[in-house]
């Protein structure tokens, strides 16, 4: 990583520059000695506040999605206007090219991760609602049976942070059209072959929407969730 970064001429980067791409160094070099460095961003802002603005990190330029994410990122993150460049979503170019092939039956179910959640020990997060609500839904018999009858298939797809807890959400799942995912999926994958999402607050509602594709929210937790992370619109 070093050595690819102090060589290079531009960054790109979608998450972090300090714990990703290149930690400690890149807070230690001089700015000439720096690539030009670009924030790509990995999902559209609204439905999630960043709750860390203290980590956001002093680079070069910032993609932005819209307009109304420009102006999320200059008054709520508080990034020069002259640092924001609207571009669009990047990958989003992958979406418009498949935008003519024919979704599989299958749904997607992806309930985004909760900071609360991450560092539970395990009794404690099996006994949390958001336990309650996956299992209720990878556990109903009718469920089930709808999607039996209807030729579909609902694929449970846990965020990144979660994967870990799979085991302990598994035990009781006998259905044979409701399935949990593992880590290794494709999510721009799914994206494309996917008929429906489900999902709470995650940013790849964003991606169904551009694909013109259906999206039910069930956010179980709303309340809770606004009070913990908030968001950027109503």
């Amino acid at each position: 990583n070093y050595l690819a970064y102090l060589n290079c001429d531009v960054c790109y980067f979608s998450h972090s520059l300090s714990t990703d791409i290149a930690p400690v160094i890149d807070k230690i070099l001089p700015e000439r000695n720096k690539p030009i460095r670009v924030h790509l961003s990995h999902g559209v802002e609204g439905l999630k506040r960043n709750i860390y603005p203290e980590r956001i990190e002093n680079v070069d330029f910032y993609i932005c999605s819209s307009e109304n994410e420009k102006e999320i990122k200059q008054t709520e993150w508080g990034i020069a206007e002259n640092k924001l460049i609207v571009t669009g979503v990047p990958r989003y170019d992958r979406l418009y090219r498949s935008k003519n092939i024919i979704p599989q039956k299958s749904i997607l179910y992806l309930p985004t991760w909760r900071e609360w959640l991450y560092e539970m020990e395990e009794e404690e997060f099996m006994q949390s609602e958001f336990v309650s609500k996956i299992q209720r839904v990878i556990n109903d018999v009718k469920l089930n049976q709808i999607l039996i009858e209807a030729g579909f298939r609902l694929e449970v797809l846990l965020h990144p942070f979660m994967q870990k807890k799979i085991p302990l959400l598994q035990g009781n799942n006998i259905n044979s059209n409701i399935v949990i995912l593992g880590g290794n999926e494709d999510i721009s994958d799914k994206i494309v072959t996917s008929s429906l999402l489900i999902t709470d607050y995650s940013s790849v509602s964003w991606d169904f929407l551009y694909m013109r594709k259906n999206i039910i929210f069930f956010q179980f937790d709303q309340e809770k969730y606004l009070n913990e992370r908030g968001a950027y619109m109503d």
